[in-house]
């Protein structure tokens, strides 16, 4: 699983960002798997997107 910190995205979508790096609610990508992106969850459907 992951560890970090809960963020919401500029997007919307709340995130699990590394604790040093809270400048990742302003990425442009944020699509699970993709390079070092951080994990994804959807709290209204329980969802936690993963690789």
């Amino acid at each position: 699983m992951e560890d970090g910190v809960i963020r919401q995205h500029k997007s919307g979508v709340w995130i699990i960002s590394s604790p040093n790096s809270p400048q990742d609610v302003n990425l442009d990508h944020i699509e699970a798997c993709q390079g070092d992106a951080p994990a994804t969850i959807d709290f209204k459907k329980k969802i936690y997107w993963m690789c």
